[in-house]
């Protein structure tokens, strides 16, 4: 399944976080008998940024622990894929981006979502 990030809302992010956690409980945290996955466009990129300087979420303030609560779920095989034409349309430096293991880059957040559904992958957007 993939969730759709594409929206700044904190509180937004948190419910999608928890929306999450409670799908992988259904399946018992099982990575073999469920995927999720984040695909972050537009103002979902900033969640996954360490340096929010030089962005247009300059003066936004994120609680650091909707970020553990992410890296806490991806112990799950959830990862985010993170898009690239909004780096390059927002003039945001790729080097701000948190290095974890979990983070992907795609070329397109909407072709990616695309292209997940057409592998299968389910479509969700909190809020």
């Amino acid at each position: 399944c993939l969730y759709h990030l594409d929206f700044g809302d904190p509180q937004r992010f948190g419910q999608l976080i928890t929306n999450m956690n409670n799908h992988l409980s259904v399946y018992e945290y099982d990575t073999m008998r469920v995927k999720l996955v984040v695909v972050a466009h537009g103002q979902g990129l900033k969640f996954f940024l360490d340096d929010l300087s030089g962005t247009p979420w300059a003066n936004d303030k994120i609680d650091p622990d909707l970020y553990k609560r992410f890296t806490g779920l991806t112990k799950f095989g959830v990862e985010a894929y993170l898009c690239e034409i909004t780096y390059k349309r927002q003039n945001i430096d790729m080097a701000k981006t948190k290095t974890d293991s979990f983070l992907k880059f795609v070329p397109s957040g909407v072709a990616t979502v695309a292209e997940l559904q057409t592998k299968g992958f389910a479509y969700l957007k909190v809020g």
